[in-house]
């Protein structure tokens, strides 16, 4: 850690602007011991307009500030909108104070503001004010201990107070403005929900009811990627926000170019499964069964042992054609489907003699037109099974910006939300219906900045102004679900269809027309698996090792290219309570994104199925999608 006296003695060639770079956030806290002075004469300075600060370590100006009761009134008032969470980001209109840290812990491969120190908190509130703030809301480091004069200078004998005195202050200032600052809470949360421009969004506390939150940023996540990320370009992306004083002091500092955390995941190119089970139809029982059945006419028996002997072997080969078939589209026509079946065994030495026969054709026929009249009588099509699939999902235009912090594939909340939409339009015709936990194949994703662009308005008072914009990292993706449900009767396709969301993270979401036929129900995931019409992509699953810091998530996904940091879930910042205008009048909360690294693999006959289905996992002071194969005891033990 740099101390101030250091710093000073570096003569550096712009002293002014290392001054500044040193008390503000996004920057390693800086020692002042042994130089007090000179700090609270630097911070007492700092709330000068930009343009007079010229010289900050000027005493004769550090005492004319102290001794004003307007300049203590503005800086104490900033106290009151130090923040720990920025309401403001990224939408300027909200307000509120949040400052405060997230409830209990969190298991170890998930993390949040809760893993990290508490610091960097910064003044958020009113452009006006940002630089009246510096003095008793800039964070130091002073006797071993991270803090600002705001906290310090509640103790009215506190040695600081002392040094204020040498450079000015007055014995009765010092009485007044102590106890004024002992008035003020180190943690309190106060936003209303109306008139108000922050987000709420609605989640599942349980099988009937529901809780709202509002996901705010926080600071000190912000601060701790920023820092972290100026030397690493290759996770790195820049998201950039205009009136960022009217953003709090911490975008000010940046001038609003926020470092994140981008991923670089390849979904295009590696095909999603490697199960074998495409030549698992044909076993060596039913390739003897063709060649007894090809030979039968030929064999001197009697008729009656010929006639019960090609019984069996037509039941044998009835199981051959019901398990290829259960692969297949089932709504191709029969001669077609005939011809597909011709060609996939002439790929195979031992049954390529058999392919394009007129006798074995026949039986084929004869033996494929039964299965496709037992798939009609028995609803098989589209839902008789537990594994419904929902193929080539295609978004355009969804956000990128999972989190605060986070740039690339969209959040997993986001995917909850959409299999809970669609979960919830199915019963209003199917009550019964219930999606126990869903799969996600992702085939495609563009990850790109689309930012607005800003358009002159007249005001008011007849001057010309911009409205503030910011960018938008968006991304188009395309993948297939696979839906792990309760039910296994018949739902007809218009149902499904029609009952599927139209949004996902704010992008529009829809199923081409020629994929409807793929909609189909499995009573096993491995033909369900198979079943998806693209063969390229990969499927999601956690990445279960211990993330404390961005550090364990960069040397992560630096081993690993396929891992990517996204939203999966929020921790709470307050207990749920009933408050004024909250979302559909739910008990609401105040909370902040939750990170995790999500695993891109290639589903084979070895993987633990468990690690791909994903469901919403409600504790006492978070919420979180994660696969099945998360161990809940595990998760419960870490909540407590």
């Amino acid at each position: 850690m740099q101390t101030l006296k250091e710093l000073i003695a570096s003569n550096p060639d712009d002293l002014t602007t290392e001054l500044k770079r040193a008390f503000r956030p996004l920057t390693p806290h800086i020692a002042i011991d042994g130089n007090e002075l000179d700090a609270l004469t630097i911070l007492v300075n700092l709330t000068d307009k930009t343009d007079d600060q010229k010289d900050l370590l000027d005493r004769a100006k550090c005492k004319q500030k102290l001794r004003d009761e307007k300049w203590w009134a503005s800086c104490i008032n900033c106290v009151n909108y130090r923040q720990s969470h920025n309401p403001k980001f990224p939408d300027i209109r909200s307000e509120g104070v949040i400052r405060t840290q997230a409830l209990g812990e969190l298991p170890s491969f998930l993390l949040s503001s809760s893993k990290i120190p508490p610091y960097h908190w910064s003044y958020s509130h009113d452009s006006k004010y940002v630089n009246k703030s510096a003095f008793l809301t800039n964070e130091f480091c002073w006797d071993g201990e991270i803090s600002c004069l705001g906290e310090l200078l509640k103790d009215a004998d506190h040695p600081l107070w002392n040094t204020l005195k040498k450079l000015g202050c007055s014995q009765k200032t010092c009485k007044a403005m102590a106890k004024q600052l002992a008035d003020i809470t180190l943690t309190t949360i106060n936003v209303t929900l109306a008139p108000n421009y922050l987000t709420q969004i609605s989640l599942p506390d349980s099988d009937t009811s529901y809780i709202s939150l509002s996901p705010v940023a926080s600071l000190s996540m912000q601060s701790h990627f920023h820092q972290r990320l100026q030397d690493e370009n290759r996770h790195s992306a820049i998201t950039r926000f205009s009136r960022t004083t009217n953003m709090g002091v911490t975008a000010m500092t940046c001038g609003g170019a926020f470092r994140m955390l981008k991923s670089g995941a390849k979904f295009s190119s590696p095909p999603h499964h490697r199960l074998n089970s495409k030549r698992s139809w044909l076993t060596s029982e039913h390739v003897q069964s063709l060649k007894q059945y090809q030979r039968l006419n030929k064999s001197l028996i009697p008729e009656n042992s010929r006639i019960a002997l090609r019984r069996k072997y037509k039941i044998e080969l009835q199981n051959m054609v019901r398990s290829w078939f259960a692969m297949q589209d089932h709504t191709l026509d029969s001669n077609i489907l005939i011809q597909h079946l011709n060609h996939d065994l002439s790929y195979l030495g031992a049954t390529k003699r058999f392919a394009y026969d007129p006798a074995m054709t026949k039986l084929f026929t004869e033996l494929l037109k039964r299965e496709l009249s037992n798939s009609i009588n028995n609803g098989e099509q589209h839902t008789n099974g537990s594994f419904l699939v929902l193929p080539n999902i295609r978004v355009c235009g969804a956000t990128a910006l999972s989190s605060p912090v986070t740039v690339g594939i969209p959040s997993l909340t986001a995917f909850f939300g959409f299999v809970h939409a669609f979960e919830r339009n199915i019963n209003r015709t199917t009550s019964s219906f219930r999606v126990e936990s869903f799969a996600i194949c992702v085939h495609q994703l563009h990850v790109e900045k689309r930012g607005l662009t800003a358009e002159f308005v007249e005001k008011g008072d007849g001057t010309i102004s911009a409205p503030a914009t910011r960018d938008d990292w968006q991304c188009d993706v395309v993948f297939s679900l696979i839906l792990n449900t309760n039910f296994a009767q018949h739902i007809d396709q218009d149902t499904l269809v029609t009952s599927l969301p139209k949004r996902l993270a704010r992008g529009s979401a829809k199923i081409a027309i020629d994929d409807f036929k793929h909609i189909n129900s499995f009573s096993t995931l491995e033909t369900a698996i198979e079943s998806l019409p693209i063969e390229a992509g990969r499927w999601l699953s956690l990445y279960a090792q211990s993330n404390n810091n961005l550090s364990d998530l960069l040397a992560a996904m630096t081993e690993d290219h396929q891992l990517m940091a996204s939203c999966v879930g929020y921790h709470l910042l307050e207990e749920p309570k009933d408050k004024p205008n909250s979302l559909r009048g739910y008990k609401h909360a105040i909370a902040e994104c939750i990170i995790g690294l999500i695993n891109s693999i290639t589903f084979s006959s070895e993987t633990d199925p468990n690690t791909i289905f994903w469901s919403l996992k409600n504790y006492q002071n978070y919420l979180v999608v994660q696969p099945r194969s998360i161990n809940d005891e595990t998760t419960d033990k870490s909540s407590l």
